[in-house]
C-alpha cells in the first residue's frame, strides 16, 4: 500500500509520510479535489480502495454532505477542518462514529490534496449518549407538530440565557445560531424532522453576552402514531475541543502536516527502544518538550516515572516487547508517566518497523483516555447507587448478598438481614409535600449510616423502604442494632420549613447461617414478612421473622 502517485505531492516527506500513516490505528486518506483516494493505510478487505472517490462507498447522506463541505472549505479557502459524523462502517458493516480532521497540503502556494484522518469515536459517543441519558445534561425536545420546544437547565445555561426570560423555541434556538451556520442547522433540522434523520452537527452560537462558543448537537426522531415527529437531542459545548484543534492543524510545513494534524501522540523509537521524534500531542500529554524527549528509553519515559508503576520491569513493558518480537501490540488499558511523576491512562498500539526481517523500531501512538474512564467510573456509580441518599440500590444490595451467602456457605459465618419502613410515611408526603418526604428519606438514611458497621451493607430500596445487612451477627446482635437504629430515628427530630416532624420506623429481622440452601430473595421475603408484623403490632418497634408465624 505505498504512497504511489501521492509521492508527487508530499515530495521529500514520502518517505517519512508513509511510514508515520502507515503505522496509525486510524483511517489515513490523501484525496484530491474530486475526492478521489490517491492513498489510504486501510485497504478494504473485498474491494479496491485507492484510485475510487469517497462518495463511492455509500457512507450515507450526512456523512457525505460533510465531506462536501470540507472538501470546499480545504480546497477553496486552503483552511482544515475537523468534524463529528455518522458514517456507515463499509469494513465491518452497520454504522460507526467518526472524528474526522482535514488537512490541506499546500505546494507552491496551492492545496494539492487533503490529508483526512477518521478516528473511530462510537464508544465515546456511546458512553456520552448513556451518561447524558441519566443525568439529562444539555437536553432539548421539539415536538414538531405543536412546535413546543423543552429545554434542560444544563442547555439553558451552556447557551447563557436565562431560564425565567428566554421562551424556548425553534426560532428563538436560530436567533442565537451564528448568521453564518444559521442556514445549514435550519435546513438539517427541518430535514430530519421530515425525513427521520438522526443528525450529529457543529454550529455556533453567540451568547446575548456576545462570547462566541461551539456546540456540538445530536438528534433522533421519534415518530408518533398520527405521523408527527418529536426531536430529541442534546447539546454538547466544545468550544475549547475546537480551539485545541485549531491550534494542531493550522501547520505549514509538509513534512509536519501528518504529525502536526494527529490529535494522539505519536512517538519514534530507534532500534534500541530510544526516543527519535515526537509530535506535539505526544509532548503535551507527557508534559515534556521535544528537545527532552528524543534520545530517552521508552520504557524509562512513559512508565519507571510512575510511583505507582515501581515494579514495573522493561520485559514486560508491551512496547519493548513489540520492539524485540516484531510484532504489533494493541493495549487498551495502561498507564503512562508525565514529567512530574503523575500518570493517566491510555490506550496505544505499538507498530514495529520491519527492514529485512528485523525489527529496527517502532512507531507508538497512544491517547488520554481519562475521559472515557470517567464516563465508565460514573456510569458505574449510577447503576449502583440511589440517587437520592447515595446507598446502594436493590440491584447493587442483592449482588452483595448473594456473594456473602455463598462466603456463609463455605465458612459458615451467618449473619442477618433486616427491612426496614418509615412508619405514616404516606402522611407525611400527602401534607407536608414530597420534599418534606424527600428530607425524611435522607435524614433516615443518615441515622441508619451513622449506627452501622463499616462492613455492614445498606441500602434503599425505593420509596421508604431501607434493606441492611449484617454479617457475621447472631440474632442478640441484630436486635441491638434495629433498637438503636429505631432510637436514633424516634430521637431526632426533622425540621421541614417552619415545622418540626417526629418519625418513627418498623424493622424486620430475619437470621440465616443455621438453614443450608436458603437464597437472596428468600431472606428478603422474610425480613419484609416481619417487618410488617412489627407494623400490625403497633408500629415503632421490631420483629423478628418466625416460621412458624
Amino acid at each position: 500500500m505505498g504512497l504511489g502517485d501521492a509521492g508527487r505531492i508530499l515530495g521529500d516527506a514520502t518517505e517519512s509520510a508513509e511510514l508515520i500513516v502507515g503505522s496509525m490505528p486510524d483511517i489515513a486518506l490523501l484525496v484530491d479535489e474530486e475526492a478521489r483516494i490517491l492513498y489510504t493505510n486501510r485497504e478494504l478487505p473485498n474491494a479496491p480502495t485507492i484510485g475510487t472517490t469517497l462518495f463511492d462507498h455509500g457512507l450515507g447522506t450526512e456523512a457525505e454532505s460533510r465531506m462536501r463541505g470540507a472538501l470546499s472549505r480545504v480546497f477553496g479557502a486552503g483552511e482544515p477542518v475537523s468534524y463529528e459524523v455518522e458514517s456507515r462502517d463499509v469494513a465491518g458493516g452497520g454504522t460507526a462514529w467518526y472524528l474526522s480532521r482535514w488537512s490541506p497540503v499546500v505546494r507552491d502556494d496551492r492545496v494539492v490534496a487533503a490529508l483526512v484522518v477518521a478516528s473511530d469515536i462510537t464508544r465515546r459517543v456511546k458512553l456520552e449518549r448513556d451518561l447524558e441519558r441519566m443525568s439529562h445534561v444539555g437536553s432539548w425536545e421539539w415536538n414538531t407538530a405543536t412546535g413546543e420546544v423543552t429545554w434542560s437547565d444544563e442547555l439553558y445555561a451552556i447557551c447563557g440565557v436565562d431560564r425565567d426570560t428566554f421562551e424556548p423555541s425553534f426560532e428563538s434556538f436560530l436567533e442565537l445560531i451564528h448568521p453564518e451556520d444559521r442556514d445549514f442547522v435550519a435546513m438539517v433540522a427541518q430535514r430530519s424532522a421530515t425525513h427521520g434523520e438522526p443528525f450529529s452537527i457543529d454550529e455556533r452560537i453567540i451568547r446575548p453576552d456576545g462570547e462566541e462558543r461551539v456546540l456540538l448537537s445530536n438528534a433522533r426522531v421519534d415518530w408518533a402514531e398520527d405521523g408527527t415527529a418529536r426531536v430529541a437531542g442534546i447539546c454538547l459545548d466544545i468550544t475549547e475541543r475546537k480551539q485545541a484543534e485549531r491550534r494542531l492543524e493550522h501547520v505549514s510545513r509538509q513534512q509536519e502536516v501528518i504529525l502536526e494534524s494527529a490529535a494522539e501522540g505519536i512517538l519514534g523509537l530507534d532500534a534500541e527502544g530510544l526516543v527519535t521524534f515526537a509530535n506535539p500531542a505526544a509532548c503535551e500529554l507527557l508534559g515534556r518538550d521535544v528537545g527532552w524527549l528524543q534520545g530517552e528509553p521508552i520504557h524509562d519515559l512513559v512508565h519507571a516515572g510512575c510511583r505507582e508503576l515501581a515494579s514495573h520491569h522493561p520485559d514486560e513493558c508491551p512496547v519493548i516487547t513489540s520492539l524485540r518480537g516484531g510484532v504489533v501490540r494493541h493495549m487498551e488499558d495502561d498507564v503512562f508517566c508525565r514529567r512530574d511523576g503523575s500518570s493517566f491512562p491510555v490506550q496505544y498500539t505499538s507498530s514495529p518497523i520491519i527492514e529485512r526481517g528485523e525489527p529496527t523500531g517502532v512507531v507508538l501512538t497512544f491517547n488520554d483516555v481519562t475521559e472515557r474512564k470517567r464516563f465508565e467510573a460514573q456510569l458505574q456509580y449510577l447503576a449502583d447507587h440511589d440517587p437520592m441518599t447515595g446507598l446502594f440500590n436493590r440491584r447493587r444490595f442483592e449482588q452483595e448478598l448473594t456473594r456473602y451467602l455463598a462466603y456463609d456457605a463455605r465458612y459458615g459465618t451467618g449473619g442477618a438481614v433486616l427491612a426496614l419502613d418509615i412508619d405514616n410515611f404516606k402522611h407525611v408526603n400527602d401534607t407536608l409535600g414530597h420534599k418534606a418526604g424527600d428530607e425524611v428519606i435522607g435524614q433516615v438514611a443518615r441515622n441508619i449510616r451513622e449506627r452501622v458497621r463499616e462492613t455492614d451493607t445498606l441500602a434503599r430500596l425505593g420509596g421508604d423502604e431501607f434493606i441492611l445487612l449484617l454479617p457475621e451477627a447472631g440474632l442478640e446482635q441484630a436486635e441491638t442494632v434495629a433498637s438503636v437504629v429505631l432510637a436514633a430515628i424516634r430521637a431526632r427530630m426533622i425540621t421541614v420549613g417552619e415545622r418540626q416532624i417526629a418519625i418513627t420506623a418498623s424493622i424486620g429481622i430475619t437470621r440465616f447461617g443455621e438453614r443450608s440452601g436458603v437464597r437472596g430473595e428468600e431472606l428478603l421475603v422474610e425480613a419484609d414478612d416481619a417487618m410488617y408484623d412489627a407494623k400490625a403490632s403497633g408500629r415503632n418497634r421490631y420483629s423478628v421473622y418466625s416460621q412458624v408465624s
